[in-house]
């Protein structure tokens, strides 16, 4: 059962965010919010191209997860500046 309210965030030490580290963390906590397992690999692939093509260079990588009350946000930050964000409803 996925909890009502959820944030997890992390930042990346380079602008470089690792792909198979990106899709790893992502997967567990999408798993943890409750996100349907069909779903999971188009949000990762979403999260990877939003960080490969909107990075901005020598800045950290910023990916903040929330969810509360049935939807869940993702957000890509870096240099204090939202690149990317999604939403989805989840069980």
């Amino acid at each position: 059962m996925a909890s009502a309210h959820f944030f997890f965030a992390f930042e990346c030490s380079s602008p470089d965010a690792s792909p198979p580290l990106l899709a790893a963390l992502a997967a567990q906590v999408l798993g943890q919010v409750g996100c349907p397992d069909d779903a999971v690999p188009a949000l990762i692939e979403a999260l990877q191209q939003a960080a490969a093509s909107g990075r901005v260079d020598d800045e950290r990588c910023g990916v903040e997860f929330r969810a509360e009350n049935g939807t869940l946000e993702i957000l890509l930050l870096s240099a204090g500046r939202l690149l990317w964000q999604t939403s989805r409803v989840i069980p």
